[in-house]
């Protein structure tokens, strides 16, 4: 008995071993697989330059759109021209600054950028004059039948993502003071939810970003929109930034469930547009 008991010991630890160490190398594997490869999003997350009424330069930031008919998501605070000062948090509610130029970047080699005529033009703001909304924002871009074929428009995610890794940032790939033609690239760092998301408008996230990074999504490695970059923690406009505010994707929803926050869809001959 004991010598049978014996032969099975010998068998069985080595396999069992041998799973534990398979199952180990699997995970560890994937995980650095995963952390290494992240979402393809061109044509679905596009970069920003926008000028105010008496800016003389343009400001970078980052958008992304959610249908095939141009209708692009980005941040409260990009659209509305909010000056942030060193080291102040967003106030939500300021009055919007007049946008006198708009300009879209499709984030990729080659880059077409497009310039948006301003007329007519219908942002809808998160954050109203009394201060209760969110730092998101939507508008209709007018696209022509050939414009509307370099867009793969993102999905939202419907379930709410988990504190801690797996995740993604999307933004320019260098601060728009160098302005060169490799800042209107994306970059996509992962990312890492630092605090807890449930019932939050809102969660704190890690990731190698800049400035321009507002307005961008927050991704699961399935490529599903899981938050909006709102506020990061940097003194300066071309500083890096290594922690951000980001709006939650329920708030996201609840925003663009509203009827006057979905413009029509606007479409136009190819002559009436102009690239750049």
């Amino acid at each position: 008995m004991t010598r049978f008991f014996s032969y099975w010991r010998i068998r069985l630890i080595p396999n069992a071993l041998l799973l534990v160490c398979s199952f180990a190398l699997t995970v560890c594997c994937s995980e650095k697989g995963h952390a290494q490869t992240p979402p393809n999003v061109n044509g679905g997350v596009v970069i920003l330059e926008v000028w105010f009424e008496g800016d003389t330069d343009s400001r970078m930031a980052t958008g992304f759109l959610i249908d095939s008919d141009g209708l692009l998501v980005t941040a409260d605070h990009v659209l509305r021209g909010v000056d942030q000062k060193p080291g102040e948090a967003y106030a939500p509610g300021q009055p919007p600054k007049k946008i006198v130029r708009l300009k879209i970047h499709t984030a990729s080699e080659g880059d077409e950028a497009m310039e948006i005529p301003i007329t007519g033009l219908k942002i809808a703001f998160g954050a109203p004059n009394d201060g209760n909304g969110i730092d998101v924002a939507s508008v209709r871009i007018p696209l022509d039948s050939s414009q509307r074929s370099k867009f793969i428009p993102l999905d939202l995610a419907l379930d709410l993502p988990v504190q801690g890794n797996g995740y993604w940032a999307a933004g320019p790939a260098c601060p728009i003071d160098q302005r060169t033609e490799t800042c209107f690239e994306l970059k996509i760092p992962s990312a890492t939810i630092t605090t807890s998301t449930l019932g939050k408008k809102s969660y704190r996230v890690q990731a190698d970003m800049i400035a321009g990074f507002s307005g961008g999504p927050l991704l699961n490695s399935a490529g599903l929109v899981i938050g909006v970059t709102s506020w990061g923690d940097h003194i300066g406009l071309t500083d890096a930034v290594h922690e951000a505010t980001f709006t939650s994707v329920r708030s996201l929803i609840a925003f663009l469930s509203r009827a006057d926050n979905m413009p029509q869809s606007i479409f136009l001959p190819t002559e009436q547009r102009s690239v750049s």
